[in-house]
Formats: C-alpha cells, structure tokens, sequence
C-alpha cells in the first residue's frame, strides 16, 4: 500500500498526486495591490500550478485571484496582496 497525498476535484479527477508526480517551483512573486501577469515560459516543460500565501488571520476570499492560461499567470486586484508562488509538476 502506497502513503501520500492526493487531491481530486469535484467530478473525482486526480488533481494532485505526490506518489507520481514532483513539483518544481520556477518562482514567487508578490502580487501587489495591483491586478498584473507574468509570461512563464516554464510552463510548457510540465503542468503548472500556483499557490498565494497570504498574512495570518486574511480571508483567502480578500487575496487576490489568480489564473493560468497557457504560459500566462494573470491575477486580480486585491486590498490584501499575498506572495503568488508557481511552478510545474
């Protein structure tokens, strides 16, 4: 029997598997109080992921909203700007 970490979505699809998958992280950025993007060619070497950790005691519905799109990570205007950390799996 395998021990690890996994995650699915609502329609039961493995969204994260650490027993077969490792991520690499490419970079951090902090996302300011303002809305921005950034070009991340690494993206294409894998699937990209992100992750914003924000100040302790902020809702994470205050932070700002990001996306990917291609190689492109967009995020949102936010009152309360947290450090985007992204990479690949």
């Amino acid at each position: 029997m395998t021990a690890g970490f996994q995650a699915f979505n609502a329609q039961g699809d493995v969204l994260v598997d650490v027993n077969t998958r490792l991520a690499r992280v490419i970079g951090r950025i902090s996302s300011g109080a303002q809305a921005g993007s950034l070009v991340v060619d690494a993206f294409a070497q894998g699937r990209p992921w992100y992750m914003v950790t924000l100040e302790a005691g902020i809702n994470v519905t205050d932070g700002p909203q990001c996306h990917i799109t291609g190689n492109t990570l967009t995020w949102s205007a936010s009152v309360n700007p947290g450090l985007i950390t992204y990479g690949i799996s």
